[in-house]
């Protein structure tokens, strides 16, 4: 049991201590706020903000780092609208090709279009086409308006590539 006092009576001290501590700090409060003020004027002006500066050099690599995605994501969306504006010169060029079977009034099909790097058609896939004659009349007006411009950009030409098309008859 007395080493159980032993333990409990330096960390009561302590407790006790440190109240005391903390009551003569607020006490002296006002005098440290003095001293510090008093601590500012003998610094020169500037030292106290050049504590404060962040390193130059990882500044520097943020401010690259945030330019060089701004020109990633502003390629991208080039990129994007070329691809976006070729596919639709090749939809109308292929509708312009198209001729609706007769009877086909109020149907429609979808056409899932692969095309080369060159602008020559891979693969027609037809899908939902309510005949053959429709169905035929779809991948005939695809081959008669290939080949197809296709951009210069390396990555529009391959955005440019798909291209789903839903043919309406009129």
């Amino acid at each position: 049991m007395l080493q159980f006092k032993q333990f409990i009576a330096p960390c009561v001290f302590f407790i006790a201590a440190g109240t005391a501590a903390q009551t003569q700090q607020a006490h002296n409060a006002p005098a440290a706020a003095q001293e510090t003020a008093n601590a500012a004027h003998d610094f020169p002006a500037g030292t106290a903000a050049k504590a404060k500066t962040p390193d130059p050099s990882a500044e520097l690599k943020r401010a690259t780092a945030k330019r060089a995605a701004e020109a990633d994501a502003a390629k991208k969306s080039e990129v994007k609208k070329i691809a976006s504006s070729s596919q639709r010169e090749i939809q109308q060029k292929i509708f312009r090709s198209w001729q609706v079977p007769e009877g086909s009034a109020g149907l429609d099909a979808r056409a899932r279009i692969v095309l080369t790097d060159t602008g020559n058609v891979q693969s027609i896939v037809v899908m939902g086409a309510p005949n053959a004659a429709f169905k035929n009349s779809i991948e005939k007006a695809v081959r008669q308006a290939e080949p197809f411009a296709m951009p210069e950009d390396p990555g529009a030409r391959r955005a440019a590539r798909l291209i789903h098309i839903r043919f309406a008859a009129k």
